[in-house]
């Protein structure tokens, strides 16, 4: 038996039998030996306790001792925890490795790291450890990761190298990301705009061009540290926003959010609640009005974004209400002309109706090919759609928050796909930011 990577195929399964699927998968893939050397008692105590919890379905037992084997701080059981993480990217399992693997930080565990690092092989692993690298305060953890920058070409594991290095103000990670910024600034492009993150997150600065940085970093250089930048504290933990710089960007704006991808896919909330009129101080000027109904705000905003639209840009649009829509089958294309025409009219026949099935639409989102960065714009918290509704008097209801995030966060746990949120006044902001925030990305409200 494979084990079961694609967790689409278990969407509609009951919580237990998909329980059931993984642990089966997960068993027969590690199969009754534990990975690694180490031979200690401990360590096959653990193993042993995991693989017959597993054969049983009992994924939260198996979770507390994949944490517990993590903190016997050694390769081999790194190795093996590295191993459940990659099998089960959901909860519980990827809640015990997130938690675990932070607590190996031996100089051996460090070192097994860094080896790791200067040469991926597994990618799903190499991501785990960089998330591990990231909640380690150790000086160690910075030059495996800057060491991604100059020798890698994995765009998802560059991009959870430079999220990785938001936790790590240090002066050697300033100069590495102002000359990283500089060889990417050129492609205005996802890694530019995840290192102009990274860059304010450390520096409470929002320079555009790299000349601007060098210029600045001349002249702080001496006078840096971490404690230095306003509001430190919340900026290296990653404070959620619209990031303005001081310069103006040729870049699209959608709401405020600059569209920097070049491989983007605009999901909108096109439910009955976007028929409501924003208070008249928040709506915009428009024409010779004000136009306040929401959905043909969101419609304005990015019609105006697909015109412009760069020619090198790829890009798809999914509406959702009780039902989703995918634009264009299963891949992003190319914004030329015809495209942007057809996406104009598609654009212009929404309709504001149903429920607000986030979760199908922002799944459906990730399942495009070539999607890079997402950016949902909804006006409030997923509601349950009649068509998942277990009686009529569930159409409607708020859905729960939890089990969404963590479907949004399996599906997209080692793909690394920044989803940005913007959100009208009343919006549920919690499940927006978090989502945000999950998934590397930022959340803006709409005014």
């Amino acid at each position: 038996m494979k084990p079961i990577r694609d967790f689409r195929s278990l969407r509609g399964v009951s919580p237990r039998l998909a329980s059931f699927a993984l642990a089966a998968a997960g068993c027969m893939a590690l199969g009754g030996a534990a990975l690694g050397d180490d031979d200690s008692p401990t360590f096959r105590r653990c193993a042993n306790t995991i693989e017959a919890a597993l054969k049983r379905g009992d994924l939260f037992e198996a979770a507390k001792w994949v944490k517990e084997t993590a903190t016997l701080n050694t390769p081999q059981a790194v190795k093996y925890v590295l191993a459940m993480g990659e099998l089960y990217p959901g909860d519980p399992i990827r809640t015990a490795v997130i938690e675990g693997l932070p607590l190996a930080k031996s100089p051996e565990v460090l070192e097994f790291y860094a080896k790791e690092l200067s040469s991926p092989k597994n990618h799903k692993q190499s991501i785990l450890i960089i998330e591990a690298l990231a909640e380690i305060e150790d000086g160690a953890t910075i030059p495996p990761l800057l060491g991604l920058l100059q020798n890698c070409k994995d765009v998802p594991l560059l991009v959870a190298s430079l999220q990785a290095l938001r936790n790590k103000p240090d002066k050697r990670t300033l100069e590495a990301m102002i000359a990283f910024y500089k060889r990417v600034e050129d492609t205005k492009e996802k890694l530019w705009i995840e290192t102009r993150i990274t860059l304010l997150n450390l520096t409470g600065e929002t320079f555009v061009l790299s000349q601007d940085w060098e210029n600045w970093w001349l002249t702080a250089k001496d006078s840096w540290t971490p404690e230095s930048v306003p509001g430190a504290k919340a900026i290296h933990k990653g404070a959620t926003g619209v990031h303005r710089p001081k310069r103006k960007l040729d870049l699209p704006q959608l709401f405020g959010q600059e569209v920097a991808s070049k491989n983007i896919v605009f999901v909108v909330d096109t439910s009955s609640s976007m028929s409501r009129e924003d208070p008249l101080e928040d709506a915009p000027e428009s024409g010779a009005g004000k136009e306040r109904v929401r959905l043909t705000r969101a419609k304005n905003e990015l019609i105006k974004v697909m015109e412009e639209l760069r020619h090198d840009v790829k890009f798809n649009i999914v509406q959702y209400h009780t039902t989703v829509e995918v634009w264009h089958k299963d891949t992003v294309v190319a914004a030329n002309p015809a495209n942007k025409r057809r996406a104009l009219e598609f654009i212009k026949s929404w309709k504001p109706e149903g429920e607000t099935n986030t979760e199908e639409a922002m799944l459906a989102a990730l399942a495009i090919e070539g999607v890079d960065t997402i950016i949902l714009l909804s006006d409030g918290s997923p509601t349950i759609p009649r068509t998942v509704a277990k009686d009529m008097d569930e159409i409607g209801k708020p859905a729960a928050i939890p089990p969404i995030l963590e479907k949004i966060r399996t599906e997209n746990r080692f793909r690394k796909v920044t989803v940005h949120t913007l959100g009208f006044k009343g919006s549920k902001e919690t499940f927006m930011k978090s989502l945000a925030s999950q998934n590397g990305g930022n959340y803006a409200p709409i005014r």
